[in-house]
């Protein structure tokens, strides 16, 4: 038997690249706010995956710029998505404690600046959509949109709120 075999070295571990910090993370949320209609709005005509790819490069290129350590767009895409995701969850919680019922008063949240920052993206996100920043008409004056006592159908005839519906017996015009 000839000894063709040689020895199979396990594969090195990969290292863990260094945390983000609090100033590579508020020029993440300032570079993605400047551009958020690209980054974060849908695909359009205007908004191509190729312009969406050299946006994320530029926002990657600044954090370079300003950080020791070189991270990829992949890196920051992956920070990005995780924060956005940690401040909601935070965002929520805190909603539904204030929401609890008994016990007193609940305390306060503690937001970092960078959470802070993140939360009011996601808010202007929610509330003013993306056609109005495609267009540059953003107005803060302008009256938001909001859950109103009544919703229009379609048809134009008014539907009554869900939370003032009775419960109705199960027809078959229903089905």
């Amino acid at each position: 038997m000839s000894d063709s075999h040689a020895e199979v070295q396990p594969p090195a571990k990969k290292r863990r690249a260094a945390n983000f910090s609090e100033e590579e993370l508020m020029l993440l949320i300032e570079e993605v706010a400047e551009r958020k209609a690209v980054l974060l709005g849908p695909l359009t005509s205007v908004v191509t995956n190729k312009g969406k790819e050299l946006a994320w490069k530029a926002v990657a290129e600044a954090i370079n710029s300003v950080g020791v350590v070189q991270r990829n767009v992949s890196d920051i895409k992956k920070k990005w998505f995780k924060v956005k995701s940690e401040v909601k969850c935070k965002a929520a919680k805190e909603k539904s404690e204030r929401s609890k019922t008994g016990g007193g008063v609940a305390e306060p949240t503690v937001w970092k600046p960078t959470e802070e920052a993140m939360l009011a993206l996601i808010e202007s996100e929610a509330i003013e959509g993306f056609s109005s920043l495609e267009s540059g008409t953003i107005n803060p004056d302008r009256p938001q949109p909001s859950t109103s006592a009544v919703y229009r159908q379609p048809t134009g005839t008014l539907v009554t709120p869900v939370e003032h519906i009775s419960p109705q017996p199960q027809s078959s015009r229903w089905i």
